[in-house]
């Protein structure tokens, strides 16, 4: 992103940065089970409102601006040439709206799920956060984004033990 990247595509995607450990943090906490799904949820809305405005505004619906932005953007901030990182959030975006619209099925069904397949999207999670927070990004917003990656990663962190220390016998 740019600066003169439109501000809906800026907004929506730290609106989903700031929601991400958020969620995870309320869904931790057996006192805010049920509340955790309204950032998590959000956060997936703001991900896909993202994803379709960086289309609409920044690529014009053409997938091949798209995947020569996110190559160009790569190899700056990375000096690896590629564009397949564009995949990979489109894959977040999708595997986020399909958690954020199954957890709100009835409790006990959304509970079980918490489990170390889970886990592991959250790790894939983590990884594109710090990516695409930090890594991607300059200025003030960068440390921000190491705040919020490093928040979400400890988050993470305890969600392991927790889901270790809740399965042996």
């Amino acid at each position: 992103m740019t600066d003169t990247t439109p501000t809906v595509v800026l907004v929506s995607v730290w609106l989903a940065v700031a929601c991400m450990p958020a969620g995870l943090v309320m869904r931790l906490d057996a006192a805010r089970w049920g509340v955790w799904r309204i950032p998590w949820t959000l956060g997936a809305a703001s991900f896909l409102v993202h994803t379709v405005s960086a289309y609409a505004l920044v690529y014009d619906w053409s997938q091949a601006v798209a995947i020569e932005q996110t190559r160009r953007q790569t190899e700056a901030a990375t000096g690896f040439d590629s564009g397949t990182g564009l995949y990979l959030n489109l894959l977040v975006a999708a595997l986020w709206a399909f958690d954020a619209v199954t957890a709100w099925r009835p409790a006990s069904r959304v509970r079980r799920r918490i489990a170390r397949g889970v886990l592991v999207m959250h790790g894939f999670f983590a990884f594109m956060l710090f990516n695409g927070a930090f890594v991607f990004v300059n200025g003030p917003r960068r440390w921000f984004g190491l705040v919020i990656s490093i928040l979400f990663v400890a988050l993470l962190g305890v969600a392991i033990r927790r889901s270790f220390r809740e399965r042996k016998p």
